[in-house]
Parts: C-alpha cells; sequence; structure tokens
C-alpha cells in the first residue's frame, strides 16, 4: 500500500464514523426500529416462560441449582425481573420431568421461532434486501438461529454457574492441573461474551439476502453485544434505584419491566445490522471514489502527444 493508499483509507474511517453519527438516526426512523423492537419484545416474552421451564427440567438432570442461574442473571438484569423468574422457577421447581423438559423445549421453540421470523425481515430491511429465498430455505435459516440463539444462552447462563466444585471434578476427570480450575473461575466470562459474538456475527452474516465478507459483520457485532451487556447493566441499576413499576402496574410491573427489557435487547440487535450495512455502503462507496483519484487526469502534453500520434498514422495509412 503506497502513502496515498494509507492516508485516503484513515480519511474513509474518520469519515465513515461521521457518517455512522449523521445516517443511524435516519434509519431508526425510516425502518421503524421502534416498532419491531416492540415487536420482538412480544414473541421474545412469548418463549421466556416456557424456556424457563425447558431449564429447570434441564438443570435438574445436570445437578445444578435454580438459585445458581438465577444469581448469574441478577448480575445484569433488574431486581424485579430476577424476583419474577425466581418466583415462576420455584413455583416448577417440583416438577423436573421429561415431558416438561420436552413440552417447555417446543413452545420455547415455536414462540422464539416467531422472534427470529421477525429479525430476518428487520435485517433484511436493514441492508436494504428482499430476501428471495424459497420458502424451505427460510424456514431452514429460522429454525436454525433459533436453535444456535438458544443454545448460546443456555451456555452463557450454565457456564457461569459451574462454579470451583464442578471445575475441580472435570479436572480430577481428566487429570490436569487445578491452576486450570482458578483461571477457569475468571476466564468463564470471557467464554460467555466469545460464544454470544460469534452466534450474533453469524446471525448478521447469513440472515441478510446479501452476499458480503464474514468481516463485516464485526462492528455491529460488537455494538450489539457491548451495547446489550451494558445498557442492560444500567437499566438494572435504573430500576432497582430510581424506577418503580410495581407501583405504577401493581403486580403485573416485574413483567413490564422484564418487557421493556427485551424491547431494548430488540432495538440493539436490529441497530448491529443497521450498523454493518451503513458502514458497509459507505466502504464501498469510498473505495470506488478512492479508485477513481488513483486514475489521474491526462496531461495537456500527453494529450497532444496522443493526438500527434493519432495522425501520424492516418498519414502513415493514407501513403
Amino acid at each position: 500500500m503506497d502513502k496515498n493508499e494509507s492516508i485516503s483509507l484513515n480519511l474513509i474511517t474518520k469519515h465513515s464514523l461521521k457518517n455512522l453519527i449523521l445516517e443511524l438516526p435516519k434509519r431508526f426512523a425510516r425502518d421503524n426500529i421502534s416498532q419491531t423492537g416492540g415487536q420482538l419484545a412480544y414473541f421474545f416474552l412469548l418463549s421466556v416462560f416456557p424456556f424457563l421451564i425447558f431449564l429447570n427440567a434441564l438443570l435438574g438432570f445436570l445437578n445444578i441449582s435454580v438459585e445458581s442461574i438465577i444469581r448469574e442473571i441478577s448480575a445484569i438484569a433488574p431486581e424485579e425481573i430476577v424476583v419474577l423468574l425466581r418466583g415462576y422457577l420455584e413455583s416448577v421447581v417440583e416438577t423436573r420431568n421429561t415431558s416438561l423438559l420436552s413440552i417447555g423445549l417446543l413452545a420455547s421453540l415455536f414462540s422464539a421461532s416467531k422472534a427470529v421470523d421477525s429479525l430476518i425481515i428487520a435485517l433484511n430491511t436493514a441492508y436494504g434486501v428482499e430476501n428471495k429465498r424459497n420458502f424451505i430455505t427460510k424456514k431452514a435459516v429460522s429454525i436454525f438461529f433459533t436453535l444456535i440463539l438458544g443454545f448460546a444462552i443456555v451456555i452463557s447462563l450454565l457456564l457461569p454457574a459451574l462454579g470451583k466444585n464442578v471445575a475441580f471434578l472435570i479436572a480430577d476427570f481428566f487429570r490436569i492441573s487445578n491452576i486450570i480450575v482458578f483461571v477457569w473461575v475468571y476466564i468463564r466470562w470471557v467464554i460467555v461474551f466469545f460464544i454470544l459474538f460469534i452466534t450474533i456475527a453469524l446471525l448478521y452474516h447469513i440472515v441478510p439476502y446479501v452476499n458480503q465478507p464474514f468481516k463485516n459483520s464485526l462492528p455491529g457485532t460488537f455494538f450489539a453485544v457491548t451495547s446489550w451487556l451494558l445498557v442492560s447493566y444500567g437499566f438494572g441499576i435504573y430500576v432497582n434505584n430510581f424506577a418503580n413499576y410495581s407501583a405504577v402496574y401493581g403486580s403485573i410491573g416485574a413483567v413490564i419491566a422484564l418487557m421493556f427489557w427485551l424491547y431494548l435487547t430488540g432495538i440493539i440487535l436490529v441497530l448491529g445490522g443497521e450498523i454493518n450495512d451503513i458502514l458497509y455502503k459507505y466502504y464501498e462507496a469510498s473505495k470506488s471514489k478512492h479508485d477513481e483519484v488513483k486514475i489521474a487526469p491526462k496531461t495537456d502534453e500527453a494529450i497532444l502527444d496522443d493526438k500527434f500520434n493519432e495522425l501520424k498514422e492516418t498519414l502513415i495509412d493514407s501513403n
């Protein structure tokens, strides 16, 4: 890469961020992201409680306490939501069986697939394309990401809950050093972040009906994962210290808080796709302009030389 190209690419980076700041609010209004967030929140909410039935039954087979999962959720979720989830899990904790595992899984998959269908439409809208896949392919993509997202959520909840005791058992079984156990306590959150990051990156890469490199999905993915963690933590502080949904909505206050949290989650997921599309289109436009600049215009002297050569060839042909 020469000096001029390096300078041009640096300018593109600076201008692309400025363009992103200016373009994203317009996209938010144009693509009805707020309404899409509400739609996603509705289907997310429908899938939460069947998913908890499935998770509760699964914990029984894995010998992991419900409280350990609730403790990990409380690290990012508001207290009202944690109380709601704890109460629901405690109400079904005595009924762990394979039938509940199956019913909870099927009900959760059905509701979650509706949320994924809405997310697929929203992401294709963000990229400004029509999803021209056939019906079978559309359903296959929807089911695939429903399972992948569900798997990522389960692993993200179970990994932090696997404490030192489980880690010691694994270390003894595989006969590895106990130092790995203490390292595991600290790196498990990094693994959770990595799992969520890869899952969302695949979502942004595969779902939109566009042909683009995988790396173009990374900016929006980084935004989505980090923003969701920060917004969840901030929303938890706000609800726990300033907002009182129960005082306004009564007994359903916790459900309203949960729905609003899911609403923010839906908006963040769609915004990640919008960010990828804005940056990619700006990059392509800037790259085309950059390639045009590299083709320097001819000087007057060069034009005269060309005309002289044409005249010379014409005289030779006429003779």
